[in-house]
């Protein structure tokens, strides 16, 4: 009867080993949607943190972008200038090792319309896991005095692979092993 009961321990401490490796495979993707951030010549720079950290530990992440929002401002109110820029520019997608790591460094330099604009954006994830997006040295002149931008970033952690053939070589060490 007791060795059942090793049997049966032994069956379930495999079970569980398989099960909580085999959930390490379902990564821990991170959303997170920045807050609107404005700039002006008169207010060159602006920053965002995320709320939450992205889990760390992993050896590499996956990562894409997506500008999701650019306005200028005018004497008539807020206009959308996502068509100003290359879409290619606007999105992007990668995958970076360790933590801190920049995911975009991007220097703006538009001039059209009689409206030029210069500065800089970055998007980044510290070393705590925490996502950053930071607008900064702007400078704005002609027919806008300001301008606004919003962004979503998606980070998922990748776990290193763990192979079966591991989990049945652990498995063949804890369960007992018959007699002839």
């Amino acid at each position: 009867m007791q060795h059942r009961n090793i049997r049966r321990m032994a069956s379930v401490f495999v079970g569980t080993l398989a099960i909580s490796t085999l959930s390490a495979w379902a990564v821990n993707p991170t959303n997170w949607t920045t807050d609107l951030l404005e700039v002006s010549s008169s207010t060159p720079n602006a920053s965002w943190t995320s709320s939450t950290p992205i889990d760390l530990g992993y050896p590499e992440y996956q990562y894409s972008y997506s500008i999701i929002q650019a306005d200028g401002h005018t004497s008539l109110g807020w206009l959308d200038i996502m068509g100003q820029f290359d879409p290619s520019d606007l999105t992007g997608n990668g995958t970076i090792g360790v933590l801190p790591a920049t995911l975009s460094n991007m220097d703006i330099n538009e001039n059209s319309n009689g409206t030029t604009i210069t500065g800089n954006i970055s998007m980044s994830v510290d070393s705590n896991g925490y996502g950053h997006l930071d607008l900064t040295n702007f400078s704005i002149s002609g027919l806008l005095d300001g301008a606004r931008a919003k962004a979503d970033i998606t980070i998922t952690g990748v776990p290193e692979p763990t192979s079966f053939g591991m989990l049945a070589l652990l498995g063949g060490l804890f369960l007992p092993r018959r007699r002839h």
